[in-house]
């Protein structure tokens, strides 16, 4: 709060700021107003508040061939899309998943398809090559590093492991969470269908009987026949560890 009434100041060319509100009152109460608007249990008015990601968070796997990847994909309808950043290594897919100004919250997936590899790592680091760089006190850009397992298992059952997708979600304070890890297999089943026919009998001992009456009409049966239908199938892979990362 010093440092900004210092800015103010500053701005201001020197001019002397009014206090007429308690700063630490006005700092409590517009954080239980936005609470409150976050909340379902209370109804206010709607006011404008808008969080953004300061720092950018790079996704790099390796251990994946190329031609499997896609860039990351936002799972709200106003997220607006990224573009990829191809890794110059063999192997070393690298992704923006959250870019600077970014708005909060968010939820983002990373997807490969038709992976044979049974096990592979991925890591996020802050983008060093953003306006911020890295946070106040922090020296290394990796945030950790994690393995996920479990696709040769999905193969053998499936024959495909399909979309293999991971789920990261930024909430409003900045927290980076890593949601899950699962393949979708889309299988064609046969299912059952009920569906009307001619019936062909009672059609024939009626030809006579209807032969002179305009108003006839011709009697039909139902029959069970079996139909192609698609089916997608979730299925969880494992990860070393899931957590919240502060961005």
């Amino acid at each position: 709060m010093l440092t900004l009434q210092a800015a103010l100041s500053e701005a201001l060319q020197g001019r002397s700021l009014d206090r007429h509100l308690d700063a630490d009152e006005a700092i409590v109460m517009g954080a239980g107003l936005f609470a409150a608007n976050l909340s379902s249990s209370f109804r206010l008015r709607k006011f404008g508040m808008v969080d953004k990601a300061v720092f950018g968070v790079t996704f790099e796997a390796s251990g994946i061939a190329a031609g499997h990847d896609s860039p990351a994909e936002p799972l709200d309808s106003s997220a607006g899309t990224d573009s990829e950043d191809a890794g110059s290594t063999p192997g070393v897919s690298t992704k923006s998943l959250l870019p600077v100004g970014k708005k909060l919250p968010i939820k983002r997936a990373i997807k490969y398809t038709n992976l044979t590899v049974d096990t592979f790592s991925f890591s996020l680091s802050y983008n060093t090559s953003s306006l911020h760089s890295l946070p106040p006190g922090t020296s290394q850009p990796l945030l950790g590093t994690w393995a996920v397992s479990g696709i040769a298992d999905v193969v053998k059952r499936y024959n495909s492991s399909g979309v293999c997708a991971l789920t990261f979600e930024a909430d409003h304070g900045a927290l980076l969470s890593i949601d899950k890890a699962d393949c979708t297999i889309e299988q064609t089943v046969m299912e059952e269908k009920v569906v009307p026919v001619p019936d062909t009998n009672s059609t024939a001992s009626n030809d006579t009987a209807a032969a002179g009456s305009s108003n006839s009409t011709n009697a039909t049966t139902t029959t069970t026949i079996l139909v192609p239908k698609k089916k997608l199938l979730k299925v969880g892979l494992g990860c070393t560890r899931r957590c919240y990362l502060l961005i």
